[in-house]
């Protein structure tokens, strides 16, 4: 079941499913890990705890219905849309049948491009 998270205004902003946050469209926007917020791409946005996200000063963001704790007087917020489903990631492709022969790719450069 999903949790929404709730600006100081009251307006929903994003929801959870599992670790992963995303907006009401269905974007995956961010991940929670071991207390703190990152991006998809795993750069830190905040902290997060007792229903709270906060930014990196741990100034208070948004907030759940079960906020705790220390933080400002949550509004009353809006009642949440219904979430899009989720985008599903696309299916690898099939690779080609394996070769004998050694890559013009050098080691050093596989995980670059």
């Amino acid at each position: 079941m999903e949790k929404f998270y709730y600006s100081k205004e009251g307006k929903t902003i994003i929801y959870q499913i599992g670790e992963y946050l995303y907006t009401i469209k269905g974007k995956p926007v961010a991940f929670l890990s071991e207390g703190a917020v990152f991006t998809i791409n795993g750069h830190l946005l905040g902290y997060y705890g007792d229903g709270w996200i906060r930014d990196k000063r741990n100034n208070a963001v948004m907030f759940t219905d079960n906020c705790s704790g220390a933080g400002p007087i949550p509004p009353i917020h809006e009642i949440p849309p219904i979430p899009a489903i989720p985008s599903i990631p696309p299916i690898p492709p099939v690779p080609p049948v394996p070769s004998f022969n050694w890559s013009s790719i050098s080691a050093e450069d596989f995980f670059v491009n």
